[in-house]
């Protein structure tokens, strides 16, 4: 068995808040005020997001097709709304003409409790593997808050993940969200013949199913294969909660 380690691929562009002012409290884990600190995967994501009738709190795992709209709610008074793949980055601004893929209710830009609709027709680069897109909104000051959606091509391997406490059967691809440094597990049904990870994933073999891993700040990526099967798993590891106030 042959176990493959690679370096982490942080940016994608992602360091947009490097310049934003202010100042974040920040006990056990949870920030107060401005989101200020950089890269974005600082903060946990919980951005309200809903995609094929399936409801994400800022994470989430769906189907791969020639056109997938995704709906984002607000959840204070927005400025901006900026979304990022591999290869492509969409930004709506208060004021501006926004690009046709968004449609917005009306007051988007003015009350909480609105909706955005974004129509995400994939490139072929972006229907190639490790893919996701990123989500970012900002109030006048600094980021709001931040999604994250992976999507599933052809990845077949079954995987069930503890992670965060909570029990995660999926098909060919996993995304796990938790603050750093707290441990998780990864099985199979089936032997894992190979295996890939980002150092910063902590991954740790226990047996030919089951994995542990211990995220260091930051995102990863762990694949797994079996014969022509394979699972890809990305881990979301932050250290500081977003708490909103009026």
């Amino acid at each position: 068995m042959r176990k493959l380690i690679g370096p982490i691929a942080f940016a994608i562009g992602l360091s947009g808040c490097a310049a934003l002012p202010g100042i974040i409290d920040t006990l056990f884990g949870q920030a107060r005020g401005q989101a200020t600190r950089t890269p974005l995967y600082v903060y946990r994501a919980d951005l309200f997001l809903k995609v094929n009738n399936q409801a994400f709190d800022g994470v989430g795992v769906t189907e791969l097709s020639d056109r997938v709209n995704i709906e984002v709610t607000s959840q204070i008074n927005l400025d901006r709304v900026e979304i990022e793949t591999c290869s492509r980055q969409d930004v709506c601004q208060n004021g501006k003409p926004c690009p046709a893929t968004f449609k917005i209710d009306t007051d988007w830009f003015g009350k909480p409790g609105k909706k955005l609709y974004y129509a995400y027709l994939p490139t072929e680069l972006e229907k190639g593997p490790s893919c996701p897109i990123y989500i970012r909104v900002f109030d006048k000051r600094a980021l709001a808050a931040w999604g994250f959606l992976a999507f599933r091509n052809n990845e077949d391997l079954v995987g069930h993940m503890l992670c965060n406490g909570e029990k995660k059967d999926s098909v060919g691809h996993s995304v796990c969200q938790v603050k750093a440094g707290l441990i998780q597990t990864f099985k199979t049904d089936v032997p894992v013949e190979e295996f890939s990870a980002d150092i910063e994933c902590g991954l740790k073999k226990i047996d030919d199913k089951t994995f542990e891993i211990r995220p260091i700040l930051g995102k990863c990526v762990a694949k797994f294969y079996s014969q022509t099967h394979w699972h890809e798993l990305n881990l979301i590891a932050y250290d500081e909660v977003l708490i909103r106030g009026n």
